[in-house]
């Protein structure tokens, strides 16, 4: 289930970033998409923030916790197996007021760095999903619910989520990328 919520914010983040940012009509927009985007302040100690901003490029990050709609703290504490728990408390502000998670995972003593900063990076994607879900970003944002054994043109390796990006003509598949799993 982990994986399969991964790939499709995967999914998502590709097709958001494989917007072409050399073209007048993708700035116009990818501008549009920014001034609705939600407003979120990240407190986190142990936070890797330029991978965040690289992983979740769909929000606007915000220094004042008074201008964010998402307020999200961080903290995390040991874990009787050896590893840390890390527990993600989302707070709505503003038009949010009210809408609150907590989300909470275990690290394994034996974890990498790398691989405990993915995990950290995918459930704040996880969390952010309902407010982002209330944004202008929503039509943008595509869910593959489809099992592998559908073998389904959306499954990976297939482009099937992205496909109405590759037939636009304002897209310059020459000059784009996607940020993916390995």
């Amino acid at each position: 289930m982990n994986k399969r919520l991964l790939f499709l914010l995967t999914i998502i983040v590709g097709s958001l970033l494989t917007q072409n940012i050399f073209s007048q009509a993708g700035d116009v927009k990818k501008d549009t998409l920014r001034k609705g985007a939600l407003n979120f302040f990240i407190d986190c100690r142990s936070c890797d923030i330029n991978y965040i901003r690289q992983e979740i490029p769909y929000v606007n990050y915000v220094r004042d916790t008074k201008e964010a709609q998402v307020y999200l703290l961080i903290t995390e504490q040991n874990a009787g197996s050896g590893g840390l728990q890390y527990t993600y408390k989302f707070q709505g502000q503003g038009i949010f007021q009210g809408m609150n998670d907590t989300l909470t995972f275990t690290s394994n003593p034996d974890e990498t760095g790398p691989i405990i900063r993915e995990k950290k990076t995918s459930l704040m994607k996880m969390g952010l999903m309902r407010y982002v879900a209330k944004t202008p970003l929503f039509d943008e944002i595509k869910i593959d619910t489809s099992f592998a054994k559908d073998n389904a043109p959306t499954r990976k390796p297939g482009t099937g989520l992205v496909q109405h990006l590759l037939n636009n003509e304002s897209f310059d598949i020459a000059n784009s990328f996607v940020i993916g799993d390995r």
